[in-house]
C-alpha cells in the first residue's frame, strides 16, 4: 500500500491537530482504531495524545477505541521471545571475549597487549561502549562488520577491523550458548521480520527525526499492505523543506530565517539564574491567569539543559508550583541502588568502611531498630579503636582489659556479618533476594507516597536484572564478575518516574511542541542543547556519521531549526516563547548561545550578537554564604542540657571559655562535638592518652624512673608502647596507626634521655595520675583533675614541689605562653581575664589569660605541698630537639593571686549563665561549619539554659 504524506499545519499545537487527522474520517458515533498504531517522538508526547485524544473525540461525539501510541524504539523491538540473550548475558559474553584476548591481537583498538589491564572492570567500560556503538548504528540499518567492510574508505579502518572481529567472537559466544544477541535480532526483525497480523495503518505523528531503521522498517510493511500515514507538522507550502519521511531537509533549513522578538531573548548567567528569571515570570503570569493544571496548561516550561531542572523544581517550589520532570530517572540515584551497591562492596569486602557504609543506609537502619543508638555506639567504638575489618567490631572488645571500651552494636554487627556470609555462598541473586527481603520486611508501601512509587518501580528494575542474573545460571553466581556485571546493568537501567498530579510539566526540546501552553520558557538555548551535539565523538566523528547516513550535525541544525520555527508558528497569534540563554553552566564553564538564535538579517546581527554575548551580573551564588535560617539553642528541652557544668568543671574547661563562652556552650553544655568514621589515624586526644598510659605506668615503678640508663627506659617504654597499641588497635591496624606509634616511640626514647637527667638532678617522682583526682571548691562549683605528676627534690633543707603535666602536641609551647596570650582588646568580655603588665615579664602589650590549668593545678596542692611549688610542663613534641622539662620560672603568687580571680569570674560566668559572647573564635575545626565564620548569623544567642533544676 502507498506510503502518504500529509502536512497538518503549524499553526496549532500537536495535541490538537494529530487527532483532528485521527478524527477526520468520522463523523459522530464509533471510531475503531484497535488496528491502527501511532507513532510519536517522545514517551511524554504519547501522554499528551493519550490525554487529549479523548477530548477531541467527546468534542466531535465521538466514541474512539484505540489507537496504539508508541515510540519507534517500541515498534522497532522485536517480539517477546525465547533465545534473544539478556543485557546481562550480553555483557558476560563480552567480557569473556575481551580477557581473553590474545597480547598481540587488536592493538589497533585495544593497544598493546602489555598496557591493558585486562580485568573484568577494563572489559565490561570496553564493552558498554561496544554495545552502546553498535545500538546507535542499528539505528542506520548497520552493524560494526557494515562498516569495518568499507575497508580504506575509512579512517583508522584497523580499529574497525578489530571491533569486526570482536563483535563476530562475541555472536560466537552467544550462538555456542544457543541465543541470539539483543542487536542482530532487532536489525533482523526489521529486514526479515513478519508484519503483526493485527496491524493495518500506521500513522508517524510529526517525528522530526526518525531513525534509518524505522524507514525501513515501515517501507517493508507498506509494500506488504500496511497503510502508512506520515504526518508532518507544516503547512502544505513548506512540502520541499520535508523528505518523504517528514525530516526537515537539510539545505532547505541551513540558512533560513527565524523570526524572533529581542525582547524575547534573556541572557542569564547560570541554570540557577535561569531558574530564578523563569519562576519570577511565572509567579508574575499566574497574578493575571488561574493556576495551570496538567490537563489545560497556561504556561509551558522547556529545558534542553538539563542542568537547570534542579534549580527550576526549586524555585517552582517556592511559589507552591510542583514541577514534574519527565524523564527516567537512572537507577543508581534510587536508594535501592546504593543499598544494593553497598550489600556488594560488603560482599567484596569485609574492611570497616564498608560496613559502615552499609549501617548508615536509612532503610538498613530502619530495619534493624533503633539505628540512632546503633550509629552512636559505632561511631565511639571507631574513633577510639580505627577499627580495619569486620571482625574489629567484635575482636578489639575485651583487648584492653584496663580500659572500658565504647559498647559495639553487637546486635547490628552480627546482622552484618550473617548477611555477609550469606551473600558468599554460591547463589547470589538468592542471596540478595534473601538479604533485601529481611531488611525490607517492616516496610509498608502508602500508594499516594512518592517514594514508594519510586521504590516498587526500582524494586521491578532490579527484579528484572536479577532474574538475567539468575538466567545466566552458576556462570556469574560466585566470584567477583557476576557482581560487577550486575552492577553495570543496574548503571544502564531507569526508573520511570510517577506523576503525581503536578501542574507543570518540565519537557524535553522534541515535547514542546505538543504542549498546547500559550506562554512557552525554555532554558538552555545553547549550543550542545539546541542543537544537540556529539562533540568529539570517539568512534563516529561527524564526517563518518555523513557517509554512513546516520544523524549528523546538518541534520539536528535542520530539525531544531524547524522545531523552533514551529513552536514560534504555534504561538504567533495568541501566545508568547521565551528563550533563555545561560552563559555559564552550573561548573562555571562557559556556554555559547545557540547558533538558532543567529538566523536573523544581516542588519540585526550585530545588535543581537551584542545582545547574547554581553556580560552579565556575576551568577547568584552570594546564597550559598547566606544563612538561611538560625540555630535556636532554646528549642532544646532542659534533659537535653549537660547539667552538670554549673556544678562541677575540670581545669581544661576553663580554656575554652575564656576563648568563647557560646563555643564552651556547645561543646559541654550542648554536648557538640563531630563525629567521623573515616579517621585513619589515632587524633591527637588518642595520641596523648596512648603516650600518657606508658608514662603513667613509668611513674608507677621507681625502678623505671630513677633508672639511670637511658637506652633500658627507653626500651622498656617502647616495647611497653607497642603492646597497648597492638591491644588497642589490634595486631593489623592502619598505616597511619603505624605511624603514630612510631613517632611516639621517636618521642618517648628522647624523653627517656631527659627524664634520666632531671633525676640526676634530684627530682623524684612522688605522685603521678591519681584514679580519683584532686579538686577544690569555687562559689560552689568542684573543680577536679587529675595532675599527671607531681616531683620533689630537696633545696637547702628544704622540699620544693614541680607540678607537671604532659604535652604531646606536634608544637611545644611554653607554659607562660600557653597560659598568656594577646589581649582581646575592645572585645573582652571577661573583665577579670586581662593581665596587669606589670605582672607579666617583658609586659610591652596588653595580656588576657587564654588558659588557667596550671595555676589550678597549684590550687589543688596548696595544702598538702608545703613548701615552694613549681609549675611546668613535659613538652614532647614531634621535634625531638625540643623534648623538654619546662619550668614557669617567672610565675608568681601576684600572677597566681590573678589567676584565680579569673577562674572565679569563669566559675561565677558560668553558673548565672552567660555564653552569648562569642569572643574571638577562629571558627575553626568543628564549629566552623556550624558558625560559618559570623556568630550572629549563624545562631540565636542562647539565654540562661539552667532552666530547671538538675
Amino acid at each position: 500500500m502507498p506510503q502518504t504524506r500529509t502536512f497538518i499545519g503549524w499553526d496549532r499545537p500537536l495535541c490538537e491537530t494529530v487527532p483532528a487527522f485521527l478524527l477526520a474520517e468520522k463523523g459522530a458515533g464509533l471510531l475503531d482504531l484497535r488496528h491502527t498504531i501511532v507513532v510519536v517522538p517522545t514517551r511524554q508526547s504519547s501522554w499528551r495524545l493519550r490525554a487529549a485524544l479523548p477530548l477531541a473525540a467527546d468534542a466531535r461525539g465521538v466514541a474512539c477505541i484505540g489507537p496504539e501510541i508508541i515510540t519507534p524504539p517500541v515498534l522497532l523491538a522485536p517480539p517477546q521471545r525465547t533465545g534473544v540473550a539478556s543485557g546481562f548475558r550480553s555483557l558476560l559474553a563480552w567480557t569473556a571475549v575481551l580477557k581473553a584476548a590474545g597480547a598481540d591481537e587488536f592493538r589497533a583498538f585495544l593497544g598493546a597487549g602489555d598496557k591493558r589491564p585486562a580485568t573484568t572492570a577494563w572489559a565490561l567500560q570496553i564493552a558498554r561502549q561496544l554495545q552502546s556503538l553498535r545500538q546507535e548504528l542499528a539505528d542506520g540499518d548497520l552493524a560494526l562488520a557494515d562498516v569495518a567492510d568499507r575497508g580504506d574508505a575509512l579512517e583508522e579502518a584497523d580499529r574497525w577491523t578489530d571491533m569486526k572481529t570482536l563483535e563476530s567472537r562475541y555472536l560466537n559466544q552467544l550462538t555456542a550458548r544457543g541465543l541470539q544477541d539483543a542487536v542482530a535480532a532487532k536489525l533482523a526483525h526489521v529486514r526479515d521480520g513478519a508484519r503483526p497480523a493485527d496491524v493495518a495503518r500506521i500513522v508517524v505523528a510529526a517525528v522530526p527525526d526518525p531513525p534509518r531503521l524505522l524507514e525501513k522498517l515501515l517501507a517493508r510493511w507498506a509494500d506488504a499492505g500496511v497503510a502508512v500515514d506520515i504526518l508532518v507538522a507544516a503547512p502544505a507550502c513548506e512540502a520541499a523543506a520535508f523528505d518523504r519521511w517528514g525530516r526537515p531537509v537539510p539545505d532547505a533549513w541551513a540558512n533560513r530565517h527565524i523570526a524572533l522578538n529581542d525582547e524575547d531573548l534573556w541572557l542569564e548567567a547560570s541554570p540557577a539564574d535561569q531558574a530564578g528569571r523563569i519562576a519570577r515570570s511565572v509567579a508574575e503570569a499566574l497574578k493575571t491567569q488561574p493556576c495551570p493544571a496538567a490537563s489545560r496548561p497556561q504556561l509551558a516550561i522547556g529545558v534542553p539543559d538539563r542542568e537547570t531542572v534542579a534549580p527550576l523544581q526549586r524555585a517552582l517550589a517556592d511559589l507552591r508550583l510542583a514541577a514534574f520532570d519527565p524523564q527516567n530517572r537512572p537507577f543508581s540515584q534510587t536508594p535501592l541502588a546504593r543499598l544494593v551497591h553497598a550489600l556488594l562492596a560488603l560482599r567484596d569486602s569485609d574492611g570497616y568502611a564498608e560496613v559502615a557504609a552499609l549501617l548508615r543506609h536509612p532503610d538498613v537502619l530502619s530495619a534493624i531498630g533503633n539505628g540512632a543508638e546503633a550509629l552512636r555506639k559505632l561511631d565511639a567504638f571507631q574513633a577510639e579503636y580505627l577499627p580495619v575489618k569486620l571482625d574489629d567490631l567484635r575482636d578489639r572488645e575485651a583487648a584492653d582489659p584496663g580500659h572500658r571500651p565504647p559498647a559495639v552494636p553487637l546486635a547490628a554487627v552480627a546482622q552484618v556479618r550473617a548477611w555477609r556470609e550469606r551473600l558468599l555462598q554460591d547463589d547470589l541473586a538468592a542471596g540478595l533476594r534473601e538479604v533485601l527481603q529481611q531488611i525490607y520486611k517492616q516496610r509498608l508501601l502508602d500508594s499516594a507516597s512518592r517514594a514508594d512509587a519510586t521504590f516498587q518501580q526500582a524494586v521491578t528494575v532490579f527484579d528484572d536484572c536479577l532474574r538475567e542474573l539468575e538466567a545466566v545460571g552458576p556462570d556469574a553466581q560466585d566470584g567477583r564478575d557476576g557482581a560487577d556485571i550486575l552492577l553495570a546493568r543496574l548503571r544502564e537501567s531507569s526508573v520511570k518516574p510517577e506523576r503525581q498530579g503536578e501542574p507543570l510539566d518540565l519537557e524535553g526540546w522534541l515535547e514542546l511542541a505538543w504542549n498546547p501552553a500559550p506562554l512557552l520558557f525554555v532554558a538552555g538555548m545553547n549550543e550542545g542543547f539546541v542543537p544537540d551535539g556529539h562533540v568529539g565523538d570517539l568512534f563516529l566523528p561527524d564526517s563518518l556519521r555523513t557517509r554512513l547516513g546516520l544523524r549528523d550535525d546538518r541534520l539536528r541544525v535542520a530539525r531544531d531549526a524547524y522545531v523552533l520555527a514551529a513552536l514560534l508558528a504555534q504561538r504567533r497569534s495568541g501566545g508568547r516563547v521565551i528563550l533563555i540563554v545561560g552563559k555559564t553552566s552550573t561548573a562555571g564553564d562557559p556556554l555559547r548561545p545557540s547558533r538558532l538564535l543567529f538566523r536573523c538579517p544581516d542588519t540585526e546581527l550585530v545588535a543581537r550578537a551584542k545582545k547574547l554575548f554581553r556580560e552579565t551580573p556575576p551568577p547568584g551564588t552570594a546564597s550559598a554564604f547566606t544563612v538561611g535560617f538560625k540555630l535556636d539553642p532554646g528549642l532544646v528541652p532542659p534533659d537535653g542540657l549537660n547539667q552538670k557544668r554549673r556544678r562541677e568543671l575540670s581545669p581544661t574547661l576553663f580554656r575554652d571559655y575564656l576563648e568563647s563562652p557560646l563555643q564552651f556552650y556547645l561543646k559541654h553544655v550542648l554536648d557538640m562535638e563531630a563525629q567521623s568514621d573515616r579517621e585513619r589515624e589515632p587524633d591527637a586526644l588518642a595520641f596523648g592518652i596512648l603516650v600518657h598510659a606508658v608514662l603513667e605506668q613509668m611513674a608507677a615503678d621507681p625502678g623505671l624512673w630513677a633508672c639511670a640508663d637511658a637506652d633500658r627506659l627507653g626500651r622498656w617504654m617502647d616495647g611497653r608502647l607497642r603492646e597497648l597499641a597492638r591491644a588497642r588497635y589490634g595486631a593489623r591496624p592502619w598505616l597511619g596507626v603505624e605511624l603514630a606509634v612510631h613517632s611516639a616511640a621517636q618521642r618517648l626514647k628522647a624523653f627517656a634521655q631527659k627524664q634520666v637527667a632531671w633525676h640526676a638532678q634530684g627530682w623524684e617522682i612522688v605522685e603521678y595520675e591519681d584514679k580519683k583526682g584532686r579538686h577544690i571548691v569555687i562559689d560552689g562549683v568542684t573543680i577536679r583533675g587529675r595532675i599527671d605528676r607531681i616531683d620533689r627534690r630537696i633545696e637547702d633543707g628544704r622540699a620544693v614541689y614541680c607540678v607537671l603535666d604532659y604535652k604531646t602536641t606536634d608544637r611545644a609551647k611554653m607554659p607562660a605562653e600557653a597560659h598568656v596570650g594577646p589581649s582581646f582588646g575592645d572585645n573582652e568580655f571577661l573583665e577579670a581575664a586581662r593581665v596587669p603588665k606589670e605582672l607579666v615579664a617583658n609586659g610591652k602589650n596588653d595580656k588576657r589569660w587564654s588558659d588557667l590549668q596550671l595555676p589550678l593545678y597549684r590550687e589543688f596542692v596548696r595544702t598538702a605541698c608545703e613548701g615552694e611549688v613549681r609549675l611546668g610542663y613535659i613538652n614532647l613534641p614531634s621535634a625531638l630537639g625540643d623534648i623538654a622539662f619546662n619550668l614557669w620560672d617567672a610565675y608568681t603568687d601576684a600572677l597566681h593571686a590573678s589567676a584565680m580571680a579569673c577562674a572565679r569570674a569563669v566559675v561565677e560566668s558560668i553558673r548565672a549563665g552567660e555564653f552569648r559572647q562569642a569572643g574571638r573564635p577562629r571558627f575553626e575545626g568543628d564549629f566552623r561549619g556550624v558558625l560559618l565564620g559570623d556568630a550572629a548569623k549563624a545562631i540565636e544567642l542562647p539565654q540562661n539554659p539552667w532552666r530547671a533544676d538538675p
